[in-house]
């Protein structure tokens, strides 16, 4: 059997990991899992063939949502919550949008049309390229001329392109934004603050470490599932289906009713670790056992 201190998260150990996290925290995977369940029914009964092009990008963000949520799941199965992080923020992007789209169809429109300023930034960007191999891409596929051609269209027909925030505030998730979207970017970036998911702390003796951690395990699941749940309810309202059950300790039917704020907004000790205090020595985390009382 592989272990940890050869194979990291793809040994055998670590799969191994995945009936310890069920088991310590069934009640939470029962909650994602009925979630999940519900959403997928509901999505297999939305009116696809007679619906417009807002309800459409609707249906196509909601997927996004739903694998999002799954793909946090999956991670967390194995302890790999720093990594389930890096999830929530594409996953609030598309709720925040989708959920606007969902109150004024109109917005669809701006939706589609900011992939043509997106495109533009991409084809700006290949016109930075130094690579001798990606230089002559750049001349084979005349991605300069396909810039010169597609700035100019863009003056002359400007297009609006919303950013999250944007989004959050025409689909009144705004709290939601300035709550949540702005701490998992913290994720996301890799800031100073997200290392220290990497480091155990005991005082003044902080370690490098690596390995399953069960750190803040219901707070973000619990998170997950709640944006997930308000996305259901809006889900149920497409197709129809306006009674339904509670699933979930968290569950609302607006976005900004019984705000689960959780542990936000950290205290300086919790987001300020000097990193030079860390030690030069690095802690395989145990895999196999990572719910034991007083693990971490």
């Amino acid at each position: 059997m592989t272990k940890m201190e050869t194979d990291g998260f793809l040994s055998d150990e670590a799969e191994q990991a995945r009936a310890i996290f069920r088991k310590e925290f069934s009640a939470w995977f029962e909650i994602a899992e009925k979630l999940n369940r519900r959403a997928i029914s509901t999505l297999a009964q939305a009116p696809l063939k007679d619906i417009d092009q807002a309800q459409q990008v609707v249906c196509l963000l909601t997927i996004r949502v739903l694998e999002a949520y799954e793909s946090i799941v999956l991670l967390m199965e194995r302890g790999l919550l720093s990594s389930a992080k890096f999830i929530v923020r594409p996953m609030l992007e598309a709720l925040f949008t989708l959920a606007a789209i969902d109150k004024d169809s109109s917005l669809a429109v701006v939706y589609l049309d900011g992939q043509r300023a997106a495109d533009l930034n991409s084809l700006k960007s290949s016109c930075a390229w130094k690579n001798k191999d990606l230089m002559n891409k750049f001349k084979e596929h005349k991605l300069e001329s396909k810039y010169i051609k597609l700035k100019g269209e863009l003056k002359n027909k400007p297009v609006t392109q919303l950013m999250p925030v944007e989004w959050a505030k025409k689909s009144d998730y705004e709290d939601f934004y300035h709550l949540y979207y702005v701490e998992y970017c913290s994720s996301i970036h890799s800031n100073p603050r997200a290392l220290n998911e990497h480091m155990d702390i005991d005082g003044d003796d902080v370690a490098l470490a690596f390995g399953p951690t069960t750190e803040g395990f219901g707070t973000l699941l619990g998170n997950a599932s709640y944006f997930f749940d308000s996305r259901i309810f809006a889900l149920d309202q497409l197709t129809g289906h306006y009674s339904r059950r509670r699933v979930g300790p968290s569950y609302c039917r607006t976005p900004t009713d019984n705000l689960n704020v959780g542990t936000w907004p950290p205290t300086p000790a919790e987001s300020c670790n000097p990193i030079s205090n860390i030690k030069r020595k690095y802690r395989w985390r145990d895999a196999v056992a990572p719910c034991r009382p007083n693990a971490r």
